[in-house]
């Protein structure tokens, strides 16, 4: 695997430029962008990073972080709910220099995607709501979904239901903490894995090894636990003060499921972040039915994230099938 650096688009774009020292994220940057994050990609699902940055030309700005798998191709690693792409464009252009700024500001990504090529289920930061650059350099786009919390929140939005669930549970003696144990996490994560039937694709050694990457500061493995001490509910969230906080991977025990063990998750997570400096909160992971609904529950916005993949024969059977699972559900 080549060793892919920082890539300055004002010169040669070719992987094999010039390094310099990876950039920082700003305080007001996601957490996606922080290099403990980015080292802990490059050793658990064994990609490269490659950061890209456009200088300041005017008020343009571009900082995004990309990954390369072992055959150079663009890929999303596990647990990531994107890869992260941040700008700034003039806001006081007419539309159609907007629409140039953009184009211009993110031709270093889409080159870099369009020469090495991309895996499949490409998923770009909820800040990119114009998908045509990508189209144009003949790729595949649909969409995916989050839920977003901006704080501060509004308590009116959030359903009544919920919180009288989450009451209930301090009722019964539920405490919580923002540094629970990886076999903690795990066991929360395994019970919800066998009642939806998926996997989160996490280890105990992993939660560990994030832990030791970016610091309790900014990987908190918030656990709720019962009256006698038995792990309920669990999240990993990523944390950068100045930014949204990111929800990696969360579950229930299902035995505390009737005594809002959930609910009490989502509202200390909320709280907790909001009092440590983040501006929002964004829920991942909201494709399914069932997760996405309780999600929403927290007065959240639904906001379509950028889905780009390589148009094969395979990508191309699967829209057929799911072409034809639409027409025979519409009969």
């Amino acid at each position: 695997m080549r060793g892919m650096p920082v890539i300055d688009p004002t010169a040669d774009s070719s992987r094999a430029g010039s390094a310099v020292p990876a950039p920082m994220g700003s305080s007001s940057e996601s957490p996606l962008f922080l290099d403990g994050w980015s080292e802990f990609n490059r050793r658990v699902s064994e990609v490269e990073p490659v950061r890209i940055r456009v200088p300041e030309f005017g008020r343009q700005r571009l900082h995004a972080l990309l990954y390369a798998d072992r055959r150079g191709r663009i890929v999303l690693p596990r647990l990531n709910p994107y890869l992260p792409i941040s700008f700034s464009l003039d806001p006081a252009s007419r539309p159609l220099r907007l629409t140039s700024q953009w184009i211009r500001t993110v031709e270093p990504v889409v080159r870099e995607m369009r020469e090495h090529g991309v895996g499949d289920n490409l998923v770009l930061s909820p800040d990119v709501t114009d998908a045509r650059p990508w189209k144009w350099a003949g790729f595949r786009t649909g969409l995916a979904y989050t839920i977003v919390n901006r704080f501060p929140a509004d308590p009116a939005a959030v359903e009544p239901k919920a919180l009288k669930l989450a009451h209930r549970a301090r009722d019964l003696g539920y405490t919580w903490s923002p540094d629970g144990t990886p076999d903690e996490v795990i066991a929360c994560l395994k019970e919800t894995e066998s009642r939806k039937g998926f996997r989160h694709g996490i280890e105990a050694s992993e939660i560990a090894f994030l832990t030791t990457c970016l610091g309790v500061e900014h990987a908190r493995s918030y656990t709720v636990r019962t009256l006698g001490g038995e792990p309920a509910s669990a999240m990993v969230v990523l944390h950068q003060r100045g930014a949204m906080a990111v929800g990696v991977v969360g579950g229930t025990a299902r035995a505390a499921l009737r005594d809002g063990a959930a609910q009490l998750m989502m509202e200390v997570v909320l709280s907790d972040v909001a009092a440590h400096g983040a501006t929002g909160m964004e829920l991942a992971g909201s494709e399914l039915e069932s997760v996405a609904l309780s999600k929403e529950a927290w007065g959240g916005s639904l906001v379509p994230l950028v889905r780009v993949e390589p148009y094969t024969l395979r990508n191309a059977m699967r829209a057929g099938r799911d072409w034809l699972r639409r027409g025979l559900h519409r009969r």
